[in-house]
């Protein structure tokens, strides 16, 4: 029996990868280049973020065994929710032992992507760091220089490529400034600055810290933002399920309107059941199921749209075409809210859409809404008398209550101060 090639649950590998090849291929070629950038990938949950990096990965190494760029790629990719950090001396001595393992033929576990032509890294001060569980970004730089040395004598220049997944894993830490000074001073003005490129992926609370003024990473970085699939990406995403009938296809877009996660989960358990002989009202049966299953996910979406992000798509939600910007504004009334973040995190995690100036503005698919229809005026209520939303009645007994910070209180809904037109300005330039 084949395999069911829609596992939303899991990052998909690049033989599965769909609708966003052209990025992937444009950010790894420009991270190859003598002036190549650093990269942050911008998308809220479960919007293909580590798909993203691990496509990216693949594309790299692609390129870098065709001898197509002006450097050869090390890439090196790194969990940081997998990988709990105490301090930038943490991260940076879990950074060098993910390092050696790639590269050292001493390795004890080399990774099946490992370096295809392994060195032998036997300094001795350099076999004294790894053994410490904490160490400078000084003696980072030595280590990260030695090795690159040792790689470039076999050819071309090798540049390291940190690929940072679950990045806002590293916010809201009493050192979070810290590291992002030393990630910046790392990439843009030390000793190994030029072999040395970062791409970050999280949600849109990184935009504080990649664009607020006086931020370590203001300017440093070229945002890259994931958009739901077109339909071109879509019938690709389709095109998996042989034998998938058209009216079940059009069933799954208007669900979803491209939406990679939901038109998955849609895609898992049809095909489950059979795609041949699926039909447009089982497509509405696992949405369904979706709204009971999953309603951590959909309060999830609607715990980070905060009051303003759902008072915005209040008003999307009735209808299924553009609305201007200004438009929006008049009916919320609401000068106390921030329209304009609240329709940014609409987009980033794929609940909208907007035209290529900004200034209008779409709903996406139909499964969403309907959650929001039935709970979006409660939801929105609590929210606003508590910061907290109310739990859902047939929810399970035991929800996890948040965890403390260094401070021992519990972390309140991410606010982000950041200017919008900032934002704004950067993404259109992409």
């Amino acid at each position: 029996m084949n395999r069911n090639p829609f596992q939303y649950n899991l990052p998909v590998l690049p033989n599965d990868f769909v609708g966003r090849w052209p990025l992937v291929k444009s950010i790894a070629l420009n991270l190859l280049l003598d002036g190549g950038d650093s990269h942050a990938i911008l998308a809220g949950l479960s919007c293909g973020k580590s798909s993203m990096l691990t496509a990216i990965d693949s594309q790299l190494r692609n390129l870098s065994t065709a001898g197509s760029s002006d450097w050869t790629a090390l890439p090196v990719l790194l969990d940081l929710k997998a990988s709990p950090l105490a301090s930038p001396e943490a991260f940076f001595s879990l950074l060098l032992d993910k390092l050696h393992s790639q590269v050292d033929v001493t390795a004890r576990q080399r990774p099946p992507n490992a370096w295809p032509s392994p060195v032998r890294l036997d300094a001795g001060w350099f076999e004294q760091l790894l053994k410490k569980s904490a160490i400078s970004i000084h003696e980072f730089e030595d280590a990260l220089g030695y090795t690159l040395d040792k790689l470039d004598t076999l050819g071309q220049p090798v540049r390291l490529i940190l690929l940072l997944d679950e990045f806002n894993e590293t916010l809201g830490k009493l050192w979070t400034d810290q590291l992002y000074n030393q990630l910046r001073s790392l990439v843009y003005s030390g000793k190994v600055k030029d072999r040395i490129r970062l791409v970050p992926a999280g949600s849109e609370s990184l935009l504080e810290h990649v664009n607020e003024p006086g931020s370590p990473f203001s300017g440093k970085l070229i945002l890259k933002y994931l958009e739901v699939f077109d339909k071109s990406g879509f019938r690709e995403l389709c095109g998996r399920a042989e034998g998938l009938p058209d009216e079940v296809s059009a069933a799954i877009w208007n669900q979803s309107k491209g939406h990679p996660f939901l038109a998955q989960y849609l895609l898992y358990h049809l095909w489950e059941r059979g795609v041949s002989t699926a039909s447009a009202e089982d497509v509405d049966t696992q949405a369904a199921r979706f709204r009971h299953e999953r309603y951590n996910d959909l309060e999830g979406w609607a715990h980070a749209l905060d009051v303003a992000g759902l008072r915005a798509y209040g008003v999307l939600s009735v209808t299924s075409d553009w609305i201007e910007e200004i438009d929006i504004f008049r009916a919320v009334d609401d000068s106390r809210l921030n329209i304009n973040l609240g329709l940014l995190r609409l987009c980033c995690h794929g609940l909208a859409i907007h035209d290529e100036g900004w200034m209008h503005y779409m709903r996406t698919g139909d499964l969403f809404k309907s959650w929001f229809d039935e709970n979006g005026k409660d939801f929105i209520a609590e929210l606003e008398a508590t910061g907290r939303p109310r739990v859902k009645s047939n929810a399970p007994d035991q929800r996890k209550e948040p965890e403390p910070n260094e401070q021992g209180r519990s972390i309140p809904p991410i606010i982000i101060y950041g200017l919008f037109g900032i934002f704004r300005g950067c993404l259109r330039n992409q």
